[in-house]
């Protein structure tokens, strides 16, 4: 699979070069064999999506995931219940071969939360999450270097760990809400306009769309960084969310990261919405946008130069 997205993007270089050196009678050749090109890709990546060609192959990649989820959970003496539930039927290998490449890493952070008497390890689309009480005494803050590495390893996989604490189950016990987020798409990014005046767009990840805010009055009680991204690009860090955000700016969007030990939010200028890479993507035919826990978000074509920010770079500097 990695051979052949290299292969194609060093495809897609050629005839970019092919595009800027050649006169205006070659765009049309140029553009036909450009499809032409992204038609073989699409068509050997189907070949691996389509799980009803890999039926037996999935029901027992799924038989052993779940039984090494079991047994690993199994290990911690605290742990009388189990619940997992895994939606794996509409599975690629490609989902497969990355799940079981990020399993170890994911169940290594539960061990670093020491869950009480029930754990449950779910999924909804590609965001995965892990639920159990903790003791309020939990010693999670001497475990900062361990859980810290394994949020490092995750990112520099396009993961992102964050956390939610609920209500209290017992007189000394919390409910912990872990959530490992996997849909990062390499042809697909969240957009946001530049607005009037500028020269570039700007965009991220686009499971970013997963973290916008549009009630942000708890997050004034919260102890966090802040970075608010200017119409002129420029980044400004603060402390907490200003007052009046969106008195001062309507058209901003504000997104939050509650990581564990550092939540972080992120004003952008605009509001963004996703869009695909490839010029040949019709409106809404994205595969997977699904999985954006049921936002209804245009995707469209790109249409002049943007700036890619790379979410995960930054915050494991």
């Amino acid at each position: 699979m990695e051979n052949l997205e290299r292969d194609y993007q060093k495809g897609k270089e050629v005839l970019e070069d092919l595009r800027y050196l050649g006169d205006s009678s070659l765009a049309p050749l140029i553009s036909r064999a450009h499809h032409h090109l992204f038609e073989i890709r699409r068509k050997a990546e189907d070949n691996l999506k389509d799980p009803g060609l890999y039926g037996n192959v999935n029901d027992l990649l799924n038989h052993h995931v779940e039984n090494m989820i079991h047994l690993y959970f199994k290990k911690n003496p605290n742990l009388s219940t189990i619940n997992l539930n895994l939606e794996s039927g509409n599975w690629s290998l490609y989902d497969w071969n990355r799940f079981i490449e990020l399993i170890p890493t994911i169940l290594a952070v539960s061990s670093q939360f020491n869950f009480s008497n029930s754990v449950a390890f779910y999924q909804v689309g590609k965001n995965f999450y892990m639920t159990g009480a903790i003791s309020l005494e939990s010693d999670i803050a001497e475990k900062r270097r361990s859980i810290y590495g394994l949020f490092r390893k995750l990112v520099s996989k396009r993961v992102l760990m964050t956390y939610e604490l609920n209500n209290s189950v017992e007189e000394d016990l919390v409910l912990c809400t872990l959530k490992f987020n996997l849909s990062h798409r390499n042809d697909v990014v969240y957009y946001v306009p530049g607005g009037n005046g500028a020269i570039l767009d700007l965009a991220f990840s686009n499971l970013f769309s997963d973290y916008i805010v549009d009630d942000y009055s708890s997050l004034h009680k919260l102890k966090h960084t802040t970075l608010r991204i200017h119409p002129n690009f420029e980044v400004e860090r603060m402390d907490g969310i200003p007052d009046n955000l969106f008195n001062e700016n309507p058209e901003c969007e504000l997104l939050h990261f509650p990581f564990i030990f550092h939540p972080v939010s992120l004003i952008i200028p605009n509001q963004g919405y996703l869009k695909g890479l490839d010029d040949y993507y019709e409106d809404n035919e994205v595969p997977g946008t699904e999985f954006n826990q049921g936002k209804n978000m245009e995707v469209q074509s790109l249409s002049r130069p943007f700036h890619y920010i790379d979410f995960f770079d930054l915050i494991v500097k």
